[in-house]
């Protein structure tokens, strides 16, 4: 009994399968392979995003279009984040998505050169994410800590990686037309960028225009330094995390970045200044959903 209609085996599919016919309601492969493809695509694009969240700064492919950071221990950086506007209605707080970069090399230290690491090799560290009021930035009015397995940056590439690159590794992932990408396809970067989600409980509702942030120690910053006599020091991997910050094309691709333009939130210096706008170029990649 044949699994096929009539008209399909009529075209002789049973025969090596030389063509599929069009069948009123039955699914094309080749349009099947076609969407597939266009999904591989836009997995990886540096100028598309997620459009139906409350905001998004974050191409499809953030973690290899990424160009620059905000280093905590090397900026004096305390905490940082963004102002924005929500699209849609949904209020309830669900989550925030913030890109880091991490410079650390899991055996050498040095990510500038030789760097050495273990393949697969994370460190732990806790991280806050934060949500304030436009009107209130000293009080949240969500916040949440989570400890999280930070990928180390994979090792020296020293074939690929050269010149201006040398040290870094080859994101095979990497976008095109960026610095470090090659003519062939892929990327030599200095940091592995990591997608981390901040799970909030439920029950916070937003108001339109919020500040999102994260917050850090590192040896020398954050609210609460870890100061130099960590077994880690002086090459502790937090000292080498950074986050995320890129004006990616068309971006934000959902919800909208509060004026003025080129301007993040911190809070900067030692002790701790306040948590207020300054004058920053790039935008500080997070992501919120609601629901």
């Amino acid at each position: 009994m044949s699994l096929l209609p009539p008209a399909a085996a009529d075209a002789g599919m049973h025969h090596g399968w030389p063509h599929w016919p069009t069948i009123p309601g039955w699914p094309h492969p080749d349009k099947d392979k076609d969407k597939d493809k266009d999904k591989e695509k836009n997995k990886n694009a540096c100028d598309q995003g997620n459009t139906g969240i409350a905001y998004n700064a974050l191409s499809f492919g953030a973690t290899g279009c990424f160009t620059a950071t905000r280093a905590f221990n090397g900026n004096s950086t305390n905490e940082f984040g963004r102002g924005v506007g929500l699209a849609g209605n949904a209020r309830g707080l669900v989550s925030l998505d913030v890109v880091f970069a991490s410079y650390g090399c899991s055996v050498s230290g040095n990510y500038v050169t030789g760097c050495v690491t273990t393949p697969g090799a994370t460190f732990e560290h806790p991280i806050t994410a934060n949500i304030y009021s436009l009107g209130n930035l000293t009080t949240p009015i969500a916040t949440v800590t989570q400890d999280f397995a930070i990928p180390y940056r994979p090792s020296a590439d020293n074939e690929r990686c050269t010149g201006d690159y040398a040290g870094a590794w080859f994101n095979a992932q990497g976008g095109p037309n960026l610095p470090g990408s090659v003519p062939e396809g892929g990327r030599c970067q200095f940091s592995v960028g990591k997608v981390l989600t901040f799970s909030f409980p439920a029950g916070t509702t937003l108001p339109d225009q919020v500040v999102w942030t994260v917050t850090f120690n590192t040896t020398e910053f954050g609210h609460h330094p870890i100061g130099g006599g960590a077994a880690c020091y002086p090459n502790c991997p937090y000292d080498s995390l950074n986050v995320g910050a890129t004006n990616f094309p068309n971006a934000p691709y959902a919800g909208t970045d509060l004026p003025p333009a080129d301007t993040a939130y911190a809070s900067t210096g030692r002790p701790a200044g306040p948590l207020g706008p300054i004058s920053f170029a790039y935008r500080p990649l997070g992501a919120i959903t609601t629901r």
